[in-house]
């Protein structure tokens, strides 16, 4: 999607194999996240100014780096907690920075604004779905009757992309 919008992507992973599927993805800059903080790479990137925008899944661990990563008047988009949701927080950074920091998930958005949403992402994206320039990420698929094996799949980290369960 950050390609299709024309962004420069940056990302976190923990695989090679991960941070290779996200290069060919378009990512400009790949981060093994157990190897590396990426905060120093990401400023390197940005002339040390730090980026626009940061979709984080992730959460607590990545607090403050994502502070330290957010450009002046930048904006930190809260979509998962996947290592928690509590952390200490330095507000003077975000002061100093004039960040914004956003919580966003679609689950509990009213249906016309999930309707909304939906027709903003057809608007912008379809045509590069339909083209074929746009394609979801599918890592592999379950039968529903093996819907535990796929939910442990998920749970030791072993997908990139979408797990998808099947009925037949």
């Amino acid at each position: 999607l950050a390609r299709a919008a024309r962004a420069r992507a940056f990302v976190t992973a923990g695989s090679a194999a991960k941070l290779a599927s996200c290069r060919e993805l378009g990512a400009e800059l790949a981060i093994n996240y157990k190897e590396e903080d990426f905060v120093e790479p990401v400023l390197a990137a940005t002339d040390g100014q730090g980026v626009h925008l940061i979709l984080d899944p992730v959460g607590a661990d990545y607090w403050m780096r994502n502070l330290r990563a957010l450009r002046w008047r930048g904006r930190l988009v809260m979509i998962g907690l996947l290592s928690g949701g509590k952390a200490e927080v330095n507000l003077g950074l975000v002061l100093g920075k004039m960040a914004r920091v956003i919580g966003s998930t679609l689950r509990n958005r009213p249906v016309a604004e999930k309707i909304w949403i939906t027709e903003q992402f057809r608007t912008r994206f379809w045509p590069a779905l339909v083209a074929g320039d746009l394609q979801p990420i599918i890592d592999t698929s379950f039968p529903m009757a093996e819907a535990q094996a796929a939910h442990d799949y998920v749970a030791a980290n072993r997908n990139t992309g979408k797990v998808i369960l099947t009925l037949a």
